[in-house]
């Protein structure tokens, strides 16, 4: 005669299914971001290479733009191309300039030579689409620096934090972040600053910690 399983075995089995998926889903999250913060210091390189080569040919560094509507910004952040409300948040943020027509002398990364095919996207940005920001700076020496969101994800955040996380400082939806020339990062001295160095994002406070991941010329 066959028996088959009692209650408390299916149970029993259940919850050894239980507690193992507790252990592997949180491992599994951190491997992801792990694997994500891999790709934007990659991505991060690889932009730089073509900033530093860009300035070889040009003496200068690709332009910044604003984002404000007809200032050209790339991407997500171009109010002149994109639907505002899928830029709620990264629309102020200083970005890069796109290249508008035959007419425009303003020339890019992209065009009309291809130091890179497309501009990198940022992994952690909630805005599908949206790249890395990216100051660039002169009064005090040419430099340029450019940061991801970072695991924390806190474009869509409403308010800042400067206590040791993020320096992005809440100005309702639109946010300010550390551009070239300020006490964040001086291109004179082409060194990050403290306060520069405390918003970094480190995965030894967290995987998921505050943060941003920046890139700058040293």
């Amino acid at each position: 005669m066959k028996r088959g399983f009692t209650l408390i075995e299916l149970l029993i089995v259940v919850a050894i299914i239980a507690i193992l998926a507790a252990i592997a889903v949180p491992n599994f999250l951190e491997a992801q971001t792990r694997s994500r913060v891999s790709r934007v210091q990659a991505d991060q390189r690889s932009v730089a290479v073509a900033i530093e080569s860009y300035y070889v040919d040009c003496n200068s560094y690709p332009a910044q733009a604003s984002s404000f509507p007809g200032s050209g910004a790339y991407g997500i952040n171009d109010l002149a191309n994109c639907p505002v409300a899928l830029a709620a948040s990264c629309r102020w943020q200083p970005t890069w300039v796109h290249k508008r027509d035959q007419n425009d002398g303003v020339y890019t990364l992209t065009t009309p030579i291809a130091y890179m095919s497309s501009f990198a996207s940022d992994p952690f940005a909630s805005s599908k689409g949206a790249t890395f920001a990216y100051s660039v700076g002169g009064s005090y020496g040419q430099g340029w620096i450019m940061w991801s969101y970072g695991p924390d994800m806190d474009e869509q955040a409403t308010t800042g934090n400067t206590t040791g996380g993020d320096v992005r400082v809440s100005q309702g939806m639109y946010r300010s972040q550390p551009g070239c020339d300020t006490y964040y990062y001086n291109p004179g001295t082409q060194t990050p600053s403290q306060q520069l160095i405390e918003a970094t994002y480190d995965p030894t406070n967290g995987t998921n910690s505050n943060g941003d991941v920046y890139k700058l010329k040293q």
